[in-house]
C-alpha cells in the first residue's frame, strides 16, 4: 500500500521551495515511507532529508537554549485558532524530515504533515489534543517556540 497525498495534507512548510526540490523532497518521503514497515494508525517518524531545509523550531530539541517567556509573543498562526509560541531569530538549517501519517477519508496512509526538524507535540491548545497528551505539550512548549 503507497502514501496518499491529498490536498488538505499540510506540506506549507515547502511553499518557498523550487518545483524541482519539492518532488525531490515528495519523493523522499515516499521512498521512505515505502521501506516503513505497514501500521495500523498514526505514525510519527523522523527521516534523513536530501538537503538541509530551514527549520522553525527552536529550543532543547535542537540543540539550544530554551526559549523564556521574555522573548515570546503568541500568535494564532494560519489555519489554527489558538495561539502558538512565537520568538524572533533565524531558522537552523537541518536535513531532518518529521513526517506523520494516518487513516483519512477511507485511506490507510495518508500524509498528514511533514516538517523540517524533530518531532515535536501539538500544541497545548491544540483541540485534537488528547487529555493525557496535554501536560507534556506544556512541558515542551515551554522551553521551546516557533520562528514566527
Amino acid at each position: 500500500m503507497s502514501l496518499v497525498i491529498l490536498p488538505e495534507s499540510h506540506v506549507d512548510h515547502f511553499a518557498a521551495l523550487s518545483l524541482q526540490d519539492k518532488a525531490t523532497i515528495v519523493a523522499t518521503i515516499m521512498a521512505a515511507f515505502k521501506e516503513r514497515p505497514l501500521v495500523e494508525g498514526f505514525q510519527l517518524f523522523t527521516i534523513e532529508g536530501p538537503f538541509p531545509l530551514p527549520c522553525e523550531l527552536v529550543g532543547p530539541v535542537m540543540g539550544q537554549e530554551s526559549v523564556p517567556e521574555s522573548l515570546v509573543r503568541y500568535e494564532a498562526r494560519k489555519g489554527r485558532e489558538w495561539p502558538s509560541r512565537l520568538t524572533q531569530g533565524e531558522p537552523v538549517l537541518t536535513t531532518k524530515l518529521t513526517i506523520v501519517v494516518g487513516p483519512h477519508n477511507g485511506y490507510p496512509h495518508v500524509l498528514y504533515t511533514a516538517y523540517p526538524g524533530l518531532p515535536a507535540p501539538r500544541e497545548p491548545q491544540d483541540p485534537s489534543l488528547k487529555p493525557e497528551e496535554v501536560e507534556e505539550s506544556r512541558a515542551f512548549w515551554s522551553t521551546h517556540a516557533l520562528i514566527g
